[in-house]
This record gives C-alpha cells, structure tokens and sequence, in this order.
C-alpha cells in the first residue's frame, strides 16, 4: 500500500506523527519530562540590574552603570566586584535545567521555592524583567554532583538546575563588594608618595628606566617587586561602623595610568586602611597585613 502512496502524503503523515511524538515527550502527566527552553532568555551583557532577596538577609540590588557594576544595599552604594558579578550573570544566563520534578504548588515548600522560603531574584534587561524562585540544593557527595531548585514567577512547574546556583548567587549583600585597593598596572606606575610619621616621608620617582628616591637611586628590583606585591592586593574584613578617618597617619599617593590615594590610621589598636578605588569602604586591619605592605619606609628601596 505504502508503495504506490503519493510521497507527499507520506511527508506530511511522518511529520504528525514526529508532532505527536514531541507532544507526548513534552507533556508527560508526571511532569519529569516537561522542560522549558530557557529560565533567563537574556543575553548577559543585556543586563542592567538584578535585585537578590535572601531568605534570612537584608535585600540589595546589583545595578550597571555604562560598563561598571555597582551594589545598592539598605546601608549605602558600593563599587561591586566586577568578577564575582560577571561569574553570577555568567550562571544565570547559562542555566542548565536537567528535570521537571514536580508541576503543582503543592510541592514548592518541599523543594523551598515558594515565596517565603526561597531566595528571590528578579533579573531585569531594559524594560524586560524574568522573576526566580531560587530553592533547595541537593549535592550528592557520591556522584560530587548538584542540583539547585528553581521555579520561575507565573510558573507552577519546578525545575531541577545543574550546579550550585544559589551559592554563585551569594546571600548576603557584602559578598558582592568589592575588596581591590590597588588594581594598577607596575609598569605604568610613574610616582608613589608615602606619608610616614615625623620626618620618614619620602617620593620614589621614575625617570627613564630608572627609579629615584628623592634624588636618590633606587633598587630596581627591590621597586619592581613592591609594584609586583600590592599591584592587585584585596582587602579582607570591612569595618562596618568606620565613616571616614579624621587623623590619618599614613598616606601613599600611586600616580600613573590613572592615580590611586591609600591611607590608614589605627584605631583602638587595629589599623583601618582605605582605598580611593573605594569611596565608601573601609577595611579592619587587625594583624597590620595591609598596613605593612603599602607602608614602607625610605630603605625598603635603597640597596
């Protein structure tokens, strides 16, 4: 029969029954197969804010300002760290749903993605904005696998995602600011000033491919491994109840690509060190580590 059938007839047959057979695979009343194509259909430089509200936090907003990211919290507007931010857009644009595992509400408390027990976020893209319910993480310690739940707003449907997604996406607001006093390129460095205490201070000048400190000739190597230690240095712990220093004792203005001012003064015997990077943050300096790497005195650099 099927040999003397019209072959167009035979295309069209064959293509309803392979519509069948999606609609079958697609719609499985257990919901184990029903999958969506995308939770986050942005592309990440799309971008331009997403709003985290931790279960058991204070929320915050991550904001795009032209290329810069910046973090707004109920305390104050911080620069974000950029890489910690690009590595969360890179997940969440990237999501890999591995399973449907359930399709009603009745199980959202279970898997921890219903309104009062998830993480939320809202992810926004111009004037386009996509709602998560960020759930329950099951890691398997035999198979060193994870599965983080999801279930997107006007959604019943929730998703098993490959990864742990919601430590990527941090929940507490600090995790996502940025820590980098210095971020300078050495051999862009053209001047560094240190103001010490009483006569110590001193400039360290490059001329030529020299450096001079205060006329005097420097140790190349000694200055280009100074340049080398606090080129990307980071600081640790934030020292939230400090506003601004009054009485700074220490000071170093770095000058080339682009100028950089760091200064510290001691409180209550702890150093608290700022970065002109970082116009609202400020780093507790309990063992002296920050303090002692900007700080040098006039010899480190003499032979």
């Amino acid at each position: 029969m099927f040999n003397k059938a019209n072959p167009k007839i035979l295309g069209i047959v064959f293509a309803l029954l392979l519509a069948l057979v999606a609609a079958s695979y697609m719609g499985g009343e257990d919901g184990q197969r029903t999958f969506k194509g995308q939770l986050v259909a942005f592309k990440r430089k799309e971008i331009n804010r997403v709003q985290i509200e931790p279960r058991k936090a204070s929320s915050f907003e991550l904001v795009k300002q032209d290329t810069t990211w910046r973090l707004e919290t109920k305390d104050g507007t911080y620069r974000a760290g950029q890489q910690q931010t690009g590595r969360m857009l890179e997940r969440m644009t990237n999501l890999e749903v591995s399973q449907v595992v359930a399709n009603s509400p009745d199980a959202w408390e279970n898997y921890k993605v219903s309104d009062t027990l998830a993480t939320r976020v809202r992810i926004t893209a111009g004037e386009q904005s996509t709602r998560l319910m960020i759930g329950k993480l099951n890691f398997s310690p035999r198979s060193r696998s994870a599965v983080t739940y999801v279930r997107q707003a006007g959604d019943d449907r929730v998703y098993g995602v490959r990864g742990m997604l919601k430590r990527s996406l941090a929940t507490r607001a600090n995790t996502f600011r940025s820590k980098m006093l210095v971020d300078l390129t050495p051999s862009l460095v053209e001047k560094m000033h240190f103001t010490l205490p009483g006569d110590s201070s001193f400039t360290l000048k490059r001329e030529g491919t020299q450096w001079k400190v205060s006329g005097q000739q420097a140790d190349s190597s000694s200055v280009a491994g100074y340049l080398s230690q606090i080129s990307r240095l980071k600081g640790s712990s934030f020292a939230p109840s400090v506003r601004e220093l009054d009485d700074v004792s220490h000071k170093l203005i770095i000058t080339g690509e682009k100028e950089v001012e760091l200064s510290a003064q001691k409180y209550g015997g702890r150093w608290i060190v700022h970065s002109s990077l970082l116009e609202n943050s400020f780093f507790d300096d309990e063992k002296g580590d920050l303090h002692d790497k900007l700080f040098v005195g006039k010899d480190h650099f003499i032979k």
